[in-house]
């Protein structure tokens, strides 16, 4: 795996991939930009391509390019490292044991809120409460050709609709928790389970830089 990590750093130049994110500017040896991590109207975020590293003297956030794209996409380390291996032509050696248990566990994750996304589209074109979205939505400006392009959806007003759907199809509560899509009941305060996260909203799905879901803005309706 570490050879992996030398390949890849070798074989990209850090510009380039932070170049992607923000507008740097060459300053002598180094180019500089206003931070992607923090507010700021003076540049403190450099990027020194010699080294391959960034650093901010702002917040104080820095490393190596595998770094950079853990925190500004949201991976951890083997999400970044295959990104930008595939970036750079280098096949991964494989993860072990433990390491593929983690990624299948996030994986599992990632289909729930795509499941997710599929549940909040029907309701949206096929609910009665979904219709009330669509017309607002359409007093809006809002096309169906928009709409189904960027996968908008409507969840349903109520406790349990998408709870039931997803344990349905072989979720725990607790992994719908950890992704977000659900919210457990505090135990002093009643009885203890689960209920929806979003009810009675219009959902907008956001996605990574590899098309995953990875979470929902919302409206309320």
């Amino acid at each position: 795996m570490q050879s992996d990590v030398s390949t890849i750093k070798d074989r990209l130049n850090i510009v380039d991939i932070v170049g992607e994110y923000v507008r740097l500017t060459k300053a002598g040896a180094n180019h500089k930009a206003c931070c992607p991590f923090h507010e700021e109207k003076t540049p403190s975020f450099i990027v020194t391509e010699e080294r391959g590293s960034y650093h901010c003297f702002g917040c104080g956030k820095g490393g190596d390019v595998i770094a950079f794209i853990m925190e500004i996409e949201a991976m951890d380390f083997p999400e970044a490292l295959k990104l930008l291996g595939d970036r750079a032509g280098v096949e991964l050696q494989k993860y072990s044991p433990q390491q593929k248990k983690a990624q299948d566990k996030k994986a599992r994750l990632f289909d729930a809120t795509a499941l997710s996304v599929r549940f909040y589209e029907k309701q949206l074109w096929e609910s009665t409460g979904g219709k009330k979205a669509l017309d607002y939505m359409h007093k809006r400006g809002i096309s169906d050709a928009v709409m189904r392009t960027f996968q908008i959806g409507y969840a349903p007003d109520g406790w349990h609709h998408s709870e039931k759907f997803l344990t349905g199809k072989g979720y725990s509560e607790n992994e719908l928790a950890v992704a977000g899509l659900l919210i457990q009941k505090d135990p002093n305060r009643g009885t203890p389970g689960y209920y929806d996260r979003f009810r009675s909203r219009i959902m907008f799905p956001i996605a990574d830089v590899l098309g995953r879901t990875i979470g929902f803005s919302a409206r309320e309706l």
